[in-house]
């Protein structure tokens, strides 16, 4: 189970570990492992290094060091664009003093023209907290432009590390193609945006042991959390075998959200169930609001589910909730609300066409309900106006 830390809990870890080690240990360390990732990424000779003024930088600047050292066996042409202040930290001060001492070719702009087999991203971390704006927004958009592979360090800078997000109303991040993330995984990267712009994500621990980390404030969700939930089945089983999950929910303009709904039991583990062919909504709970475009899904046999979800697209009004509570009615076993849903408009055309209208909808004439198995695929799963028998025998 991988755990991810918050900047708060990094930045705890990092205090921590620097009174143990030498100073620029854990900067060294990331530049090592980094290296290594980049030699496994390089689809060229031509590297070009983006080392911006923080720690980040300092880590990008170990990297241009380890690839163009004297010692290295490696054949490439490192280029390193250092945008770094004047007064650099003392761990970036000798992480530079290492690159000018290289083979590495240091440049002010962007080199136009240049096939690069990999670009490093070393602009800003995990400490960035406002929108790159100005020519370093410039840049990052050429980057962006030029489709090569990139290695970001820690997280793809202009993300939050925390939340995913893209610095700033209108921000811009580095678009990785890989994300080599420091001492802790962190939740941005797998959340919201991050996924999109982390790319695939490796940890480097910098030989941190899980013993020197306090406990993660959260938990990468993952298969094996669930492993246990999903014995291998035998046989001489159906979905009936398994128990059966009553969806409740659908207020008006949200009709799709139940048949979503019932899709995943099934997956998962669970039984079967099936929508009743004619069904009489209930009526707009007192107050307004909701009401009148429930769709059911009971279980055959209209025995009591064991589980019974409320929603998908229940609706956002709080009048509409005694609606449901009746709806389960005194039926055992755990009740689950699900999410009120988006509202607006229904999806037309393809395979997920799907038609969300009742036809005692008086304010969409014309529209009629359409009722689909999940398990049908035949003409893309829609049965239309026909029932099933009808279907079987044509």
């Amino acid at each position: 189970m991988k755990s991810l830390y918050s900047v708060a809990e990094i930045r705890t870890i990092e205090h921590n570990m620097a009174q143990s080690l030498p100073a620029g240990t854990l900067m060294q360390r990331a530049g090592e492992a980094a290296a290594s990732a980049a030699r496994a990424m390089l689809a060229g000779r031509k590297i070009l290094v983006l080392a911006g003024p923080g720690n980040n930088g300092g880590d990008a600047l170990e990297v241009a060091a380890n690839l163009a050292g004297a010692d290295t066996d490696l054949d490439a042409e490192v280029t390193v664009l250092y945008l770094g202040g004047p007064a650099p930290s003392a761990d970036s001060a000798q992480a530079l003093a290492r690159v000018r001492a290289s083979k590495a070719l240091f440049v002010d702009s962007l080199p136009l023209g240049r096939d690069w087999g990999l670009i490093v991203d070393g602009l800003f971390g995990i400490g960035l907290a406002r929108p790159i704006d100005g020519d370093l927004r410039a840049l990052v958009e050429a980057i962006n432009a030029l489709g090569r592979p990139v290695l970001a360090l820690d997280v793809p800078s202009g993300l939050d590390a925390d939340t995913g997000a893209v610095i700033g109303p209108d921000g811009v991040a580095i678009q990785a193609t890989r994300t080599i993330t420091f001492i802790g995984d962190k939740p941005g990267l797998h959340t919201f945006e991050g996924r999109d712009y982390a790319g695939q994500v490796q940890l480097a621990p910098l030989g941190i042991d899980p013993g020197q980390r306090p406990a993660a404030g959260a938990r990468l969700n993952e298969p094996a959390l669930f492993a246990r939930h999903l014995a291998p089945r035998r046989h001489n089983s159906h979905k009936g075998s398994f128990g059966d999950v009553a969806v409740i929910g659908g207020a008006k303009g949200m009709a799709g959200g139940p048949p979503g709904g019932a899709a995943p039991p099934p997956r998962g583990g669970g039984g079967g169930g099936a929508l009743p062919k004619n069904h009489s909504p209930p009526p707009p709970p007192p107050g307004g609001g909701g009401g009148g475009g429930g769709v059911f899904l009971f279980p055959p046999g209209g025995g009591a589910p064991p589980r019974r979800p409320l929603g998908p697209g229940g609706g956002a009004r709080r009048p509409q909730r005694p609606g449901g509570r009746a709806a389960a009615g005194g039926a055992r076993g755990p009740v689950y609300r699900g999410r009120a849903g988006v509202r607006g408009g229904h999806r037309a055309g393809g395979r997920g066409r799907f038609r969300a209208a009742r036809d005692h909808d008086a304010r969409r004439p014309g529209l009629r309900w359409r009722r689909r198995h999940p398990g049908d695929r035949a003409g893309h799963g829609r049965l239309g106006e026909r029932d099933a028998g009808a279907v079987q025998g044509a």
